[in-house]
Formats: structure tokens, C-alpha cells, sequence
């Protein structure tokens, strides 16, 4: 079967849109345009890539063709970073065929389920299911006094729009908040129709499940450890066996989090078989609860497409025992340093490598504390 690959890194963008003919914003342009090739690195050999027109890349990246003029009657898959509106308009553009596209009604569905009411579900199911070391709830909010009876609640809480990307529409509030971050909310309401309110989390570490979705069944592909700027901005994935990954926690808490793994199994699949196929990501977070122990926070988010948490996964596969542990991050184009692997040559402002993690002076790598 010939697979067409495209990295559409706008993706969360054109839902928050809802329209096929938005504009993304130059961060996504950028990103799409640097990182283009990048599914090379988790597609079959033999596929194909789908780049600009006049990027100056090889014809041939870890098995893979990367094309800017697909022949469409050689396609019979299209395989997104994640499908949406605006990527179908895309490629209709670039005349692909009906038969490789989705339609009207399952982009609706996939939109609808994209939204942040299916974590907000999806958290209450979990903490039934797994009640002990674990935290977390929030509220839909769908009117501005629901907003604020929230935020009085919670003392301190996040607003987060349905649909958003990279942080934005994300943001603190308090009952102490200038009316005009109020407002912000509102307009938020008014454009989109609800709101998330959460209380606020002392994080120790963010961290991912990443699932496939078939016909049939949601199937775990592995755990997803991440690092962050003190922004929050995403830095890199720790590359490493998921045996490894899950021995970054203490032993009770391990017991949690492979239970937290089979409820939301069970609870995607009733959610999402026959709704969804592909990947998609549950953002989680290790917290201290206010009597300081760590728990974990089974929901945050709910990411319905491939992650940068598949990557580090795919990318398990080159691990060697001169490095057996890596760090696949993303940063400005600069040279190399050594033993590190460019991902996406042609990078434009962006680069994606793989660099050998370096060891912590105490020799404690591998536990979350120090990550």
C-alpha cells in the first residue's frame, strides 16, 4: 500500500478556526515549512512525504520519498498529523481524490471530539475508576456566571478555551483578576460556546499516554516523557524503552499509572471506536497535593492526532548501545553537536534532532525529580 504522509503542524490552529480557509500563523507556517520531512521517521519505507514546492531537501529520507507533486493514482492512504478542514482543502487544492479524503461529517465528529469537553469527561471516568494518588477536576462552563461561580470555587484556576493551540487560550484567573481578563473569558464564550475551568496544580512533571485507535479496539503504543521551557513552551522528548520510561516512577505510583492506562483504554474505546482512527495522545501530570505527596493527574488533555510523543517512540528504533537513552528535541537551526542526529535536513528556522541525553552529575537520570 502506498501512504501519503503530510505534517500539518497547524493542525490544533484549524480547529480552534473551525474554517477550511483560515490562515495559520507564522510559528505554524515556520514549523511546517522546517519540519516538513519529519514522518519520514515514523513512516513504513517505500511511503511518501509530502513537502512544499522548491524546498531544497533530498529526494529520499529514511526510505521514504519526499514529494511535492504527489501522483495521486499511486496513493491509497493519506496519513495527517492530524486530520481537519483546512488540511482537506489543502490537498483537494493539490487535487487528491475524494476517495483519499474524509468527509464533511467525519471532520465535524473529529472537531467535536478534539474539543476540551472530551478530557473534561474523560478525567471524571478515570479518577471514578482509580480514585487513590490521584488529583484533578474541572467544570464546562457554558455562560459567564458559570465562569465566575468556577473561579470562586477554585481560588486559583486556568481558563482554557475548547479549541486552542501552543497555550493560547490558556490563561490564570482569579477572583482578584482584572475585569478585563473576565472579558477575555467571555469573548472566549461568546466565539466558541464554553469554557474549561480548572484549579491550579503544583506540577512536577508532564508526561503522556499515547494510544492508537483502530476499527476495533484502542490499542497503548507507550509512555510519552517530555520537557518544557519555564514558559511552558515544548523542548524535547526523553527517547528510551517505555520499561525505563515507567521505571522513572516509584513503585505505588507506577501501580497508578498502569491503572489509569487501562481505564482510559477502556473508556476511549467506548468514546472513540467507530468515531476515530489514528493516534492520538492523553496529556497527564505528576503533582504534589496540598498534603505534598505526588499524584498523578490522569487527564489534562486530549490530543486526537500523532503527537511529538510518537516520535520519541518511532525514534526508540535507533537507540544503540553507544546510546541507549536520547533526547529528540526541537531548536533554531545551529551546527550539530557531537554524536547528534539531524532529523529534518532543509530545515528553514527550525531544526529536529536526536542528541544523546546527557547524564546528571549524581547519576539519577532516569528519575522524574531530576527531569
Amino acid at each position: 500500500m502506498s501512504v501519503l504522509h503530510v505534517f500539518n503542524p497547524d493542525h490544533d490552529e484549524a480547529l480552534a478556526a473551525g474554517s477550511p480557509y483560515y490562515t495559520p500563523t507564522r510559528a505554524a507556517r515556520v514549523l511546517a515549512e522546517s519540519l516538513a520531512a519529519l514522518p519520514a521517521w515514523w513512516g513504513a519505507e517505500g511511503n511518501a512525504v509530502l513537502v512544499a514546492k522548491g524546498q531544497s531537501l533530498p529526494s529520499v529520507l529514511n526510505g521514504c520519498s519526499l514529494i511535492a507533486a504527489p501522483r495521486w493514482d499511486t496513493i491509497d492512504r493519506i496519513v495527517p498529523w492530524g486530520w481537519d478542514a483546512a488540511l482537506v482543502h489543502r490537498l483537494r487544492r493539490l487535487g487528491a481524490p475524494e476517495r483519499l479524503l474524509l468527509s464533511a461529517d467525519e471532520l465535524d465528529e473529529i472537531r467535536r471530539l478534539s474539543s476540551r469537553h472530551t478530557a473534561v469527561g474523560l478525567l471524571q471516568a478515570v479518577r471514578q475508576d482509580v480514585p487513590a494518588f490521584t488529583v484533578g477536576e474541572s467544570l464546562w462552563c457554558t455562560s459567564d456566571a458559570e465562569v465566575r461561580a468556577a473561579v470562586d470555587r477554585y481560588g486559583h484556576a486556568f481558563v482554557k478555551a475548547p479549541w486552542s493551540c501552543s497555550g493560547r487560550g490558556v490563561f490564570p484567573l482569579s477572583p482578584q483578576s482584572p475585569e478585563a481578563q473576565f472579558r477575555r473569558a467571555a469573548r472566549i464564550l461568546e466565539r466558541q460556546g464554553a469554557l474549561e475551568v480548572e484549579p491550579s496544580y503544583q506540577r512536577q512533571q508532564d508526561f503522556a499516554i499515547e494510544f492508537s485507535v483502530t476499527p476495533e479496539a484502542v490499542r497503548y503504543d507507550g509512555l510519552s516523557l517530555f520537557r518544557t521551557s519555564d514558559v511552558g513552551a515544548y523542548v524535547g522528548n526523553i527517547v528510551a524503552p517505555d520499561a525505563q520510561l515507567c521505571a522513572a516512577f516509584d513503585q505505588p505510583l507506577r501501580a497508578v499509572l498502569d491503572a489509569v492506562r487501562r481505564s482510559l483504554e477502556r473508556h476511549l474505546a467506548t468514546l472513540l471506536v467507530g468515531r476515530y482512527v489514528g493516534p492520538l495522545g492523553v496529556d497527564l501530570m505528576l503533582v504534589t497535593d496540598a498534603e505534598g505527596r505526588l499524584c498523578l493527574h490522569p487527564c489534562i488533555e486530549v490530543n486526537l492526532r500523532r503527537t511529538m510523543g510518537f516520535v520519541a517512540i518511532a525514534l526508540r528504533r535507533f537507540l544503540t548501545s553507544a546510546m541507549p537513552r536520547a533526547l529528540y528535541a526541537l531548536r533554531p537551526v545551529a551546527p550539530l553537536a557531537e554524536g547528534e542526529i539531524l532529523l529534518t535536513p532543509g530545515s528553514g528556522e527550525i531544526m529536529a534532532v536526536l542528541a544523546p541525553e546527557v547524564s546528571h552529575p549524581d547519576g539519577e537520570d532516569s528519575r522524574l525529580d531530576d527531569q
